[in-house]
């Protein structure tokens, strides 16, 4: 029984001496291409990859000498380079996202957003698509010093609602919305105000480049608060 034992020891002993198969090299190598392709559809640049890809092509080398265990070694580590490179990259993305928002929520502060601030900011978000992240916060880092600047010289925070004599005559006024839907339009009637209304900017939303709704709030005449069309606010 013993000497059973003892043989079996010793053939575990001499198969682990072995090194790796063949088959567990070539799925050692499968791993770390698996793991290169989750990471590179987050578009990261070519020097945060030059490590896996050091790491790859020695593995192909040692793989033509037959060197398994290197080879195995090598393919392990590129994986873990690409694993980590992955984490990092979803790490600053989400720092990107802060940012880009930050921007946004900037700008729809601001009566009168700098041109410059709203073309970066949708600029910035076409690199986000495209997870340029690089760029984006390039970009939010200078409108971001543009919007504080911005901040500081503004000091207007009133509009007037105004709409036709026909529109006023047929509506009985301008409608107030209590919110945007995801349909990109005005839901739900809070009240209507009259033409020619001054009444406090709150913010804006921009739903694109050239489209923005604006949240109000009547100051005199009642208290109503929501949102109205570009189309009525005079600025």
């Amino acid at each position: 029984m013993r000497k059973k034992i003892y043989q079996v020891l010793l053939a575990l002993i001499l198969l682990g001496g072995c090194g790796p198969s063949l088959k567990e090299v070539d799925l050692a190598m499968s791993q770390a291409e698996n793991a290169y392709a989750l990471y590179m559809r987050e578009n990261p640049p070519a020097d945060k990859t030059m490590s896996y890809r050091m790491l790859y092509s020695q593995a192909l080398k040692e793989k033509e000498k037959k060197n398994y265990p290197q080879v195995f070694k090598l393919s392990n580590q590129a994986k873990k380079e690409a694993e980590n490179g992955l984490l990092r990259r979803k790490a600053y993305k989400k720092d990107v996202e802060k940012k880009l928002a930050r921007v946004k929520q900037g700008m729809e502060q601001l009566l009168h957003p700098s041109p410059i601030v709203v073309e970066a900011y949708f600029a910035a978000y076409r690199y986000y698509k495209e997870k340029n992240y690089e760029k984006v916060e390039e970009l939010c880092v200078d409108a971001q010093k543009r919007i504080d600047l911005d901040k500081s010289t503004s000091f207007l925070d009133t509009v007037v609602l105004k709409c036709s004599n026909e529109y006023q005559q047929r509506y009985g006024g301008i409608p107030v919305y209590s919110f945007i839907g995801k349909d990109g339009k005005l839901h739900e009637v809070k009240g209507m105000i009259e033409n020619g209304t001054k009444v406090k900017f709150l913010r804006k939303y921009f739903l694109s480049q050239k489209t923005q709704f604006y949240q109000i709030q009547q100051t005199t005449g009642g208290s109503l608060e929501g949102w109205v069309y570009q189309l009525f606010v005079s600025e």
